[in-house]
């Protein structure tokens, strides 16, 4: 998905830098984007939670299913280039530090992403997996500033945000929008910790955090939850941070995000 959104803006990861915010636990996406033929990723995240065991179990999983791994990314990158990096990395060492070296991943935890230790214009795609609905919403700004301190001349920002109650996922009682009946001091207590946390900023939010920080929002797709939009207009009770506002709007799912600084590329 990566890919092609920048495809649809002329842009092929082809040699480019990609910083990535929020690694989490294994590193799927700096692999997948040096297999569409990212020179390297530097990714980043306020933890050190990267284990070596879930990256070789994914790695192990891929290996045993070839024709899957390829079927994904048919068509979104030079077939020769991924087929000579698929063989690499399917003959690479089991060991994180071999995989890494070899796809070009820099990581860095604990790290800041409101002061990254890059140097101005150093890379080409910003980019986050589900990672911006969980930062304080004070702290947003800070990062996407950042952001464009690193973004070389014509560099874009990729985020997909995830915009629905992760209890949902698990619950199934509760509709995607369950969490906007609290109140910020009740949310606060049922989900103020790190494992969730969830700022339950809307798009229309996100929107103004962006265009207040000097950006540019060049695309959304967005995924409607039906259900939880019609639950609002049938009455759904709503805190008052959250009344009057679009059912729609509240009830995105998930969403991709493209973005660039200022009145975006030329």
């Amino acid at each position: 998905t990566i890919a092609e959104l920048l495809r649809r803006r002329n842009i092929s990861l082809r040699d480019r830098l990609c910083l990535e915010l929020g690694t989490g636990r294994h590193l799927p996406i700096p692999i997948a984007l040096w297999l569409c033929g990212a020179r390297g990723t530097c990714t980043v995240d306020l933890n050190p939670l990267l284990r070596e065991d879930l990256v070789l179990e994914e790695l192990a999983y891929a290996r045993q299913h070839p024709d899957a791994v390829q079927a994904v990314f048919a068509g979104h990158c030079d077939p020769a280039l991924f087929a000579e990096r698929w063989r690499r990395l399917r003959d690479a060492a089991p060991r994180l530090e071999s995989v890494m070296t070899l796809a070009g991943i820099e990581y860095l935890a604990p790290a800041d992403a409101a002061c990254l230790p890059l140097p101005d214009a150093s890379v080409d795609v910003l980019l986050s997996h589900t990672v911006l609905e969980h930062i304080d919403p004070a702290v947003l700004p800070a990062i996407l500033r950042e952001a464009q301190r690193v973004l070389k001349p014509g560099g874009l920002l990729v985020h997909r945000i995830g915009f629905l109650d992760h209890y949902s996922y698990t619950d199934p009682t509760i509709t995607s929008v369950n969490f906007l009946r609290y109140s910020d001091a009740q949310w606060e207590a049922l989900a103020g910790n790190r494992f969730a946390c969830h700022n339950r900023l809307r798009g229309d939010e996100f929107e103004r955090i962006f265009a207040a920080a000097g950006l540019t929002l060049l695309e959304q797709d967005r995924e409607l939850d039906p259900a939880a939009a019609e639950a609002i207009r049938r009455g759904f009770p709503l805190d008052a941070r959250f009344r009057g506002r679009d059912p729609d709007m509240l009830a995105c799912a998930n969403a991709w995000w493209v973005a660039a600084p200022g009145a975006g590329l030329g």
